[in-house]
């Protein structure tokens, strides 16, 4: 796991800007997100699947009346602070963002006795560190893909042994009529000689 705690503004993601048909990132962004790669620099780029956890700290108000710290509810957005700081732990904390498969951020407003930061955590992706009510929905489906899976094979059975079943009754069938038709050639055999017995005896 990798705790950091980085003295910053946060800073929201700047959309590209387009000069004379070119598009950069704005200044502001660039310089920010070279900040967070300078802090985490010291850091050897952790490989697999990761998760990642963002607290992001924004300077206190002067109407603020609690010493504790206040959600922060406005602006800016929460996805794009969180891809600016992907995007500066982009190869020093791991090797590629593409490793991030579970994300999460809060927005504060500073406590009386800090100043603005990030609070980010880095840990293996693993379903420990997934939330309960996330590993409750994965168990659930992961439960009803296994009743569908075996209602499935239920009915394929019942329907093989339906279609066994019919097959069996056709059979049945089949050699019902071959005996009837073998019992009709027999009692036409036999009256054939009874006739022929009668002609020949007068």
């Amino acid at each position: 796991m990798v705790n950091l705690h980085i003295p910053l503004m946060p800073h929201a993601k700047a959309r590209p800007r387009v000069v004379n048909g070119r598009a950069y990132t704005p200044s502001a962004t660039t310089a920010y997100e070279r900040s967070i790669k300078l802090a985490a620099a010291h850091l050897s780029p952790l490989s697999g699947p990761l998760s990642v956890s963002v607290v992001f700290i924004f300077p206190r108000l002067k109407s603020s009346r609690s010493a504790a710290r206040e959600v922060k509810a406005t602006r800016p957005d929460i996805d794009n602070l969180l891809k600016a700081v992907l995007d500066g732990l982009n190869g020093v904390a791991f090797h590629d963002d593409g490793q991030v498969v579970q994300i999460g951020g809060e927005k504060w407003i500073a406590a009386a006795d800090e100043e603005a930061h990030l609070e980010i955590t880095i840990e293996p992706y693993s379903a420990s560190t997934e939330p309960p009510h996330r590993r409750e929905k994965v168990e659930r489906r992961e439960v009803n893909r296994a009743e569908h899976r075996q209602a499935q094979a239920e009915r394929a059975a019942t329907i093989a042994a339906e279609r066994k079943g019919e097959r069996r009754e056709k059979l049945a069938e089949v050699e019902q009529h071959r005996a009837d038709q073998r019992k009709a050639k027999q009692a036409a055999a036999m009256e054939a000689l009874r006739e022929w017995t009668a002609r020949r005896r007068s």
